[in-house]
């Protein structure tokens, strides 16, 4: 989560928002050990049957579909597992695509699913984080790093991380441990897909809890091409730049949300609180630089969003932060976690998630 309690660099900050989820590589899993209870969630929680088919979502709430991770099928998932997050990363500058559309290098996808009693807890706070079985599914495509074995034995000196080579349902994969007091994702399996020297097409990462588990996972996973996007791309990256503008459009005050898929309320309610405490909190808050949109399904996609927060002492340029959309029925979106990620600093009681 956010720090919430300091007023970090926009520097620092970038980092924060875009370490604790963005990326699935062997480094980004190693890098998750120093973040404990970093943990976010969409406010678009669901259960999943052991078919990681969606069956009915928690009330007011909206259901994106866990069964595929930026095209890769999740074929198996624990029983009674609900989505805690579905995250969207990019990095690496920017290149084009087949189409000759301007793209990210590489972009990354990442569900995380925790057990419903756990969820359920942590909403009636009886306890402050999850701290149960915990799994997350991640893509990356584009121009993906693969670490080099020098880059590992580097990282296990100064870590005590372990890697370990694997075949896991045909594919060459290595087996990460990561060490530490935070066992959520103490083991991860990666495998490369496309490898072209030191990058990949593809990367794709099973995070967990239990090494069985993320064995079991990780072997009912199908690679398929990279998703489909919508119909008319053009007309939904105008719909995705425009929600992107307006709901972090500070002048605008409540009127942001108009363009959140806050379905559960939550969002506007601390919006509400914080403009009531103080009316020109979120006055100066605009959006500099909207980055090339990555349609993760004909539904969902992501980019980079460059918020710039002048009254924020320290924060003294635009923050890169890397934001989710959904279609509704009213057209794009923010997604509720996007929404509060960018803005921590103002809204302090705005949900980040589990």
């Amino acid at each position: 989560m956010p720090n919430v309690g300091a007023r970090p660099s926009a520097e620092r900050l970038a980092g924060t928002r875009r370490r604790a989820w963005a990326g699935v590589t062997v480094a980004a899993a190693v890098a998750m050990v120093a973040l404990p209870g970093c943990g976010a969630g969409t406010g678009q929680e669901e259960v999943v049957a052991s078919t990681a088919r969606p069956s009915s979502a928690v009330p007011g709430e909206r259901p994106t579909g866990p069964a595929a991770v930026f095209g890769v099928t999740i074929g198996w998932l624990p029983d009674g597992m609900v989505k805690t997050g579905d995250i969207f990363g990019a990095g690496g500058g920017e290149v084009r695509d087949s189409s000759g559309r301007v793209v990210p290098a590489f972009a990354s996808q990442t569900a995380r699913f925790a057990t419903q009693s756990d969820v359920a807890a942590v909403r009636a706070a009886d306890k402050v984080r999850l701290d149960g079985p915990q799994y997350q599914v991640g893509v990356s495509r584009g121009q993906v790093h693969r670490p080099s074995p020098e880059e590992q034995r580097r990282t296990t000196a100064k870590t005590g991380v372990t890697y370990e080579d694997v075949t896991v349902a045909g594919h060459p994969a290595t087996l990460v441990h990561l060490p530490g007091p935070q066992p959520d994702f103490a083991w991860g399996v990666h495998w490369f897909d496309g490898i072209d020297g030191e990058n990949a097409r593809v990367e794709v990462g099973v995070n967990g809890t239990d090494l069985d588990v993320v064995l079991r996972i990780a072997r009912n996973l199908t690679l398929g091409p990279p998703p489909p996007g919508p119909a008319d791309p053009g007309s939904a990256v105008a719909g995705v730049q425009a929600a992107a503008r307006r709901a972090f459009d500070g002048s605008t005050g409540l009127a942001m949300l108009d363009a959140v898929d806050d379905t559960d309320g939550r969002a506007r309610l601390s919006v509400d609180k914080g403009l009531s405490e103080e009316p020109t909190a979120s006055a100066t808050v605009r959006v500099v630089a909207v980055g090339p949109v990555v349609f993760l399904s004909p539904r969902d996609a992501g980019a980079e969003v460059k918020i710039s927060y002048p009254d924020e002492p320290g924060l003294d340029g635009p923050v890169a932060n890397d934001v989710r959309f959904v279609l509704t029925p009213s057209g794009w979106k923010v997604t509720q976690l996007s929404f509060c990620g960018g803005m921590a600093q103002v809204f302090r009681s705005c949900p980040s998630g589990f």
